[in-house]
């Protein structure tokens, strides 16, 4: 796979994600893989909602889903992808490992989510 951006606009992206929480990478994957997660995703958001969705442990309107770590979704044009990886690296470094492909989904009356950590600090023991 091929880089998009120069140094500077990953830099840009990256630090947009330290500022805002997220990076926009307009266009950058195709349209059609898009289509083709959206199609596969809607049931498992819908079996989701079904399943979990009085336990409203993201908020209201929120729900985070795992997704299958198969087709279509091990996709290594996604998980792969230089520029993503790029920018991960500015944020937490070149050692990062990828456990678990989700989503963090709101849907329309969604609360707003806080920044947080998902796991314990790996150092408990030492103060922040």
């Amino acid at each position: 796979m091929t880089e998009r951006y120069s140094q500077q606009q990953i830099q840009a992206f990256t630090q947009a994600v330290l500022e805002d929480g997220f990076c926009i990478l307009r266009n950058h994957f195709s349209p059609d893989t898009l289509q083709t997660w959206q199609e596969a995703f809607t049931p498992l958001l819908t079996e989701h909602i079904d399943r979990e969705g009085n336990l409203k442990n993201r908020g209201t309107s929120r729900y985070y889903v795992t997704l299958p770590f198969m087709a279509p979704f091990a996709d290594p044009a996604i998980y792969e992808d230089d520029d993503v990886l790029a920018i991960v690296a500015g944020l937490v470094g070149e050692d990062a490992v990828m456990c678990q492909l989700a989503t963090d989904t709101p849907l329309l009356g969604s609360e707003y989510q806080a920044i947080h950590r998902d796991a314990p600090p790996l150092f408990p023991e030492i103060e922040q």
